[in-house]
């Protein structure tokens, strides 16, 4: 049974896995920073940010998946590791925010609502688009809904610059990540709540 609510005891398991997600993922990217703190054009700082954009791809795939597992019975929660497909899908989705920021900031949040709307169905093992079914049943509301996860994206950007204005280095990033994750892991239950309420196309 797809979309069907989900017991305690798998919300209990999740929010635990969903937490310790993004504390993991808050302490690489610190310890990324820490490794280079002076931002450079050398090879070294460059494979730096490399490592930064990956653990962001992973620990967003991480999160879609134990959040499809909590929300989807018939998925065991104990799988937490991400498939191909869903380290694909949000690989594509960074690499097309990474290039929007290039040319052109504003789209940045789109982007990332994309994903938001799309990743928990490929978690779910669906095709990418079934997750804008969930838009069509009722328009009023999914304009709502990409009108907050946009705000809120906002928001995450603001609160990014504001903390590394007021909070330098390696802590900065930390705290930088943890905000960061929990506004995505936030907006991911949410929209995974949405699209895995609809049955998946036969």
């Amino acid at each position: 049974m797809s979309g069907a609510a989900a017991g305690p005891g798998r919300v209990r398991d999740a929010g635990l896995a969903v937490a310790a997600t993004i504390v993991l993922t808050a302490a690489a990217q610190a310890g990324l920073v820490a490794l280079a703190a002076v931002p450079s054009s050398d090879i070294g700082y460059m494979l730096m940010a490399a490592a930064s954009l990956v653990v962001a791809i992973a620990s967003s795939a991480v999160l879609a998946t134990i959040l499809a597992g909590a929300l989807e019975r018939d998925r065991d929660l104990r799988r937490a590791l991400p498939t191909g497909g869903t380290l694909g899908w949000a690989a594509l989705i960074a690499v097309v925010a990474f290039l929007a920021a290039i040319l052109l900031t504003v789209l940045v949040p789109f982007v990332l609502v994309v994903g938001l709307v799309s990743l928990p169905s490929v978690a779910a093992g669906r095709h990418p688009r079934a997750g804008f079914a969930a838009l069509r049943s009722n328009a009023l509301r999914s304009v709502l809904a990409v009108v907050v996860s946009i705000a809120a994206v906002a928001l995450a950007w603001v609160l990014s610059l504001a903390l590394g204005l007021l909070v330098t280095g390696w802590l900065g990033a930390a705290i930088t990540w943890l905000a960061f994750g929990t506004i995505a892991a936030l907006l991911l239950w949410w929209w995974s709540a949405r699209s895995l309420r609809t049955p998946a196309a036969p």
